[in-house]
């Protein structure tokens, strides 16, 4: 379960070979998905539940006012994160660290 406050989120990253998903209890929440087509922002309202296969890029934020409540599930268990940068069109690998945390906060840039 991971609790965000307004302005809180992730950056943008994947979750190695684990496929996963995970449920909005409460809140709305903003997720940015990477497809063919590019970056795109999708809202993720109380009782929404999102599937995702291994490497699936993402990062969630709450960008509403109000705090907002997750459950997170992954399978194989999480054992590595990828953190990305996206930016005109193109996506960069910055690092990838091994982790069971799905809340991983750390301040990922290009070395």
């Amino acid at each position: 379960m991971i609790s965000w406050l307004p302005e809180q989120g992730t950056q943008l990253h994947d979750h190695g070979a684990s496929a996963g998903a995970f449920s909005v209890i409460d809140g709305t929440l903003t997720e940015a998905v990477v497809t063919a087509g590019g970056l795109g922002e999708r809202p993720r309202r109380a009782g929404a539940t999102v599937r995702f296969r291994p490497h699936y890029l993402h990062d969630v934020r709450n960008l509403s006012d109000a705090p907002a409540i997750s459950v997170h599930a992954y399978w194989p268990p999480l054992r590595s994160m990828t953190f990305y940068e996206y930016e005109g069109g193109r996506l960069t690998a910055l690092r990838s660290l091994p982790t069971d945390d799905p809340e991983l906060r750390q301040e990922i840039r290009a070395s």
